[in-house]
């Protein structure tokens, strides 16, 4: 099944995933950012933040971690755990700040770096957000959640073939991280004409995320392509 799809749009363009970033905040171990001298109000707020982000209350979240950040202005941590409630709430900018700052106080921080990235990706900065993403991938090269944003920015900077070797990385790193499966079905349309595969990447993605943010478009995409392979 070959065809001319070069009409359809682009899906990776919704698909980010803040949860991935969230799981590499909460992993991250501060280093030289005071974690052994966090106040016991400080370590309330940051507990609690992750408690009501993990219930789903997204601003009760954000304002744990502003009170946390607030009360330990030099803990790194502190502004990823705030950067990722941010991207999940899509405040992007709001986002960024959070881990720019997480940045600065930990400048070798590759999660800090990958958030920045991640949020600029979402404000369709990809010539900004590719450099960070480089950088932290030269960190932390087995990060799947940053090999996937740096074949966000390249697909979008119309470098499809280097988006491709990153995007499998990706997938190789984690089998259960759904979302660059969005972004191979997209390579597979784009830089093969393959809606075989590319369908293939799509149902792995529903599969994987049914209820995920990308979910809609998705089905959308799988039923148009059937619709021109009739």
């Amino acid at each position: 099944m070959r065809r001319n799809y070069v009409f359809i749009s682009l899906l990776f363009v919704l698909a980010f995933a803040p949860m991935g970033l969230l799981a590499q905040a909460d992993d991250t171990q501060a280093r030289g950012s005071g974690s052994s001298e966090l106040s016991p109000e400080a370590r309330e707020a940051l507990s609690k933040g992750q408690e009501l982000l993990y219930s789903k209350d997204i601003q009760g979240g954000i304002a744990s971690f502003k009170k946390a950040v607030e009360l330990a202005p030099a803990y790194a941590r502190g502004y990823l755990l705030l950067g990722n409630a941010y991207m999940q709430a899509q405040q992007w900018k709001n986002a960024q700040a959070a881990f720019e700052t997480a940045a600065r106080l930990e400048p070798d921080n590759a999660t800090a770096l990958l958030g920045v990235g991640a949020a600029l990706n979402q404000q369709q900065d990809w010539s900004g957000a590719l450099k960070l993403l480089q950088q932290s991938l030269k960190i932390k090269a087995d990060s799947a959640e940053a090999q996937y944003e740096l074949a966000r920015s390249l697909a979008a900077l119309n470098r499809l073939q280097e988006a491709e070797l990153h995007v499998r990385m990706s997938i190789s790193l984690n089998g259960k991280y759904a979302v660059p499966h969005i972004l191979m079905g997209d390579i597979y349309v784009y830089l093969y004409e393959n809606a075989e595969a590319a369908l293939a990447e799509y149902e792995t993605y529903l599969r994987l995320d049914p209820d995920g943010p990308s979910a809609a478009p998705v089905k959308e995409m799988i039923a148009r392509l059937h619709k021109l392979a009739q």
